[in-house]
Parts: C-alpha cells; sequence; structure tokens
C-alpha cells in the first residue's frame, strides 16, 4: 500500500546509513506475509524490486525478530494501515517504525509506540 515513490524515498534514506558507518543490514519485504528471506546490503541500491502490494499484517515482521534474535534493531517502514501487532517476545532487537508520511504518523502511531519508537520521512524535496 506505500506508493513506489515512497519506496524510493524510504530506501534513499537506508542508503545514508552506509555514509555514517553502517556496514550492512538486511532488508525485508512484506505485506500480509514476508515476502522472501532478508536480503543482506553492504553499499547503496538505487534500485529494488517490489513484490506483493496486498493488505499489510506488521506481526509476520516483527516474528522476524523472534527468529533471528541477533539483530541490533529494526526498521519498519510503512503507511500504518494495519491492525497493531503484538510485541516480540525478543525484547533487546529495538524497533522503529518509520512512516511515510506525516498524516499515516498521527493517524497510526499511537499503538505502535508501545513496541518502539516512532518517526516519518518529511516529503523529498524535488
Amino acid at each position: 500500500s506505500i506508493s513506489s515513490e515512497d519506496l524510493s524515498h524510504g530506501f534513499s534514506v537506508i542508503n545514508r546509513f552506509f555514509r555514517y558507518g553502517i556496514r550492512s543490514l538486511d532488508v525485508v519485504c512484506f505485506d500480509t506475509e514476508l515476502k522472501g528471506k532478508p536480503v543482506a546490503m553492504s553499499k547503496a541500491r538505487h534500485a529494488v524490486e517490489v513484490t506483493g502490494r496486498g493488505g499489510t499484517d506488521l506481526a509476520p515482521v516483527l516474528a522476524c525478530i523472534d527468529e533471528h534474535p541477533g539483530y541490533d534493531g529494526l526498521i519498519v517502514f510503512t503507511d500504518g494501515q494495519a491492525p497493531v501487532p503484538k510485541a516480540p517476545r525478543n525484547r533487546r532487537t529495538r524497533v522503529l517504525w518509520l512512516f511515510n508520511s506525516g498524516d499515516s504518523y498521527r493517524q497510526n502511531s499511537a499503538g505502535l509506540r508501545a513496541i518502539g519508537p516512532a518517526a516519518y520521512l518529511k516529503p523529498s524535496r524535488r
């Protein structure tokens, strides 16, 4: 339910992590289920293939934390249009909810903040 433009903007932000010392991160796509296994990124990517585009269920991506307890953190890029999931059992892996817009953040972040802090992307300047 996130537009291709929003996904591009989100990956632009993720690509900047490599400028600040992040050596590697894994990306996982999801809608109502995980779409494949986590894909390791060790450098910026300019194109990403997206599959799915159905409804949204945040539970499978949070279950990924319990299945991979070695992760430092999880950033969930979302429009927030989904039921609030149960918190993962693994509470050591921190969760950041990153919303695609200020409107989505204001409408949907309250329930998710019990699991982790929330932020949103400002519109890209073009």
